[in-house]
């Protein structure tokens, strides 16, 4: 009897302790999230976007790592205060193309694999929202928003006047 108490007491302190390990939105927040990982032409490095989020600041930052395949080590390759994102290979593997925040609008940049040789090639009014490189590496497409025309609120939504003019995007 001694026993069967003793193991129901000893369960119920393992729920009691498994209970306040839940994972609720401020816990998730603290993990990084991994996106957009793409391998070298070669096959021996890949490189991928890391984003933090920092709960009580209310603000996160992504920034592009390097891992060598073979032996798993990884390297900050970008680590300002901008997001870094959407990282492409060039054709001859020896930079890597991104989509960085820095002048408040995404640009596209490039990088040497080692983290030097950053640039901006970019310097577009409107933000960039995704690009795609030739396969020999000697063109690049854009895709942004356009604006089609701008109109007051009011026009749309008779009962709300003091609605400002606002731009449509396509």
């Amino acid at each position: 009897m001694k026993k069967l108490l003793l193991v129901v007491i000893s369960a119920l302190a393992v729920f009691a302790v498994q209970a306040q390990n839940v994972l609720d939105p401020e816990v998730l927040w603290k993990f990084s999230r991994v996106s957009d990982p793409r391998l070298s032409p070669d096959g021996s490095l890949a490189v991928y976007a890391v984003r933090n989020v920092d709960w009580k600041a209310s603000k996160g930052n992504t920034d592009l790592w390097l891992v060598d395949v073979a032996s798993g080590k990884s390297r900050i390759l970008t680590g300002d205060s901008s997001n870094e994102s959407s990282p492409r290979w060039s054709a001859d593997g020896k930079s890597i193309y991104f989509l960085n925040d820095a002048g408040g609008s995404s640009q596209l940049w490039t990088v040497a694999v080692d983290g030097t040789n950053k640039k901006q090639l970019s310097k577009l009014t409107d933000d960039i929202n995704a690009y795609g490189i030739s396969a020999n590496g000697k063109s690049i497409w854009m895709a942004m928003d356009v604006k089609v025309r701008k109109f007051n609120g009011k026009d749309i939504y008779e009962d709300l006047p003091k609605l400002p003019v606002v731009s449509m995007m396509i």
